[in-house]
């Protein structure tokens, strides 16, 4: 079985908490983080052994990429996209 390769946006408690539980997972993969926060996502990166972006084109033209977790709220959501990039969503 192939397995599932997670990208995740964000970088707090619970992209934390996500991080850690896809290791136990033996279908899943942690590939990379987004966030716009460049020392933030340095840390986790580094932390999760994970591919970083600041950039979220260069983040969604990823091919490791094939699940995307949003672990932001709302608000931060609006904050990181512009409303093009809202609407492709």
């Amino acid at each position: 079985m192939n397995k599932v390769k997670w990208g995740i946006i964000g970088s707090g408690n619970i992209a934390n908490a996500f991080a850690h539980s896809v290791k136990y997972c033996q279908d899943s993969e942690l590939v990379s983080i987004f966030g716009r926060n460049e020392e933030a996502v340095k840390q986790f990166s580094t932390k999760f052994a994970i591919e970083p972006y600041t950039n979220l084109d260069t983040f969604f033209s990823s091919d490791q990429i094939k699940t995307l977790n949003w672990l932001v709220s709302l608000e931060e959501m609006k904050k990181q996209l512009n409303n093009s990039q809202l609407s492709l969503l």
